[in-house]
């Protein structure tokens, strides 16, 4: 995130398309105001062994943060999306209880998060676990206030982000080419690759306004300039063809 005001000064901002700042401060969060950010992100975990390797703090010391980020940024009325990771298991804990995660979600839509994404950090979450956070989750915050955002690591992104859906969830996090990881997280891959997402959804007829085949495109650019393959089956596929 050094770099982050560079990355906002140099980018082409289209009509219609938000460019959210991860602010893990209020120092991140003037950074990113002054560079222009018209949305910013703030993020936490719902376990404390995570939350003290990514942020050095405890949960409850971390949603104190993250509150003195919302409080400014309503101020300056710039909308905040928020983000919990471990939401289905722990590099260090192992699973996470559904009613914990749900507590930090809750507290993070009563400060003003307009939009809190789950995240699966290390991709170990099954479906049935996946059903029972949703559960767990929708029963104390609107469920059009969920996102989910599933990596990949075991193949369960997918599945996971099939009961989302059917649990009401309308938005989800993706990565082009299944591009990322997490450094606290050992193992762990990119997030679900966008071009799989893209292609279920087409084939539960879900209008997404999103043309496959030019994303692919996109894939392809962007591992070509890293030098890495794309971790998208469905890219993979359609290439071979």
């Amino acid at each position: 995130m050094a770099d982050h005001t560079e990355v906002m000064k140099g980018i082409v901002k289209h009509a219609n398309v938000q460019y959210p700042v991860l602010t893990p401060n209020v120092k991140g969060f003037e950074m990113a105001y002054e560079a222009g950010a018209k949305e910013v992100a703030v993020f936490g975990a719902a376990s404390e062994t995570f939350s003290r390797k990514n942020t050095n703090c405890s949960i409850e010391e971390s949603l104190k943060r993250m509150e003195d980020v919302v409080s400014m940024a309503k101020e300056r009325n710039i909308p905040v999306r928020a983000y919990v990771s471990c939401v289905l298991g722990c590099p260090y804990e192992g699973k996470i209880e559904p009613q914990s995660v749900a507590k930090v979600v809750e507290k993070l839509y009563d400060m003003g998060c307009y939009e809190i994404s789950l995240g699966d950090t290390i991709g170990a979450g099954t479906p049935g676990e996946m059903r029972r956070l949703v559960d767990a989750v929708t029963a104390r915050v609107p469920v059009d206030a969920i996102a989910v955002h599933c990596h990949d690591t075991y193949g369960q992104a997918l599945v996971n982000i099939l009961v989302a859906l059917e649990g009401g969830i309308t938005v989800v996090d993706s990565s082009v080419a299944g591009l990322g990881g997490c450094p606290y997280a050992p193992g762990a891959s990119g997030n679900v690759a966008t071009e799989d997402v893209v292609y279920m959804l087409d084939g539960l007829k879900i209008q997404t306004g999103v043309d496959l085949q030019k994303l692919i495109g996109v894939g392809e650019f962007i591992c070509h300039k890293l030098n890495r393959k794309s971790n998208s089956k469905v890219s993979q596929a359609l290439s071979k063809l």
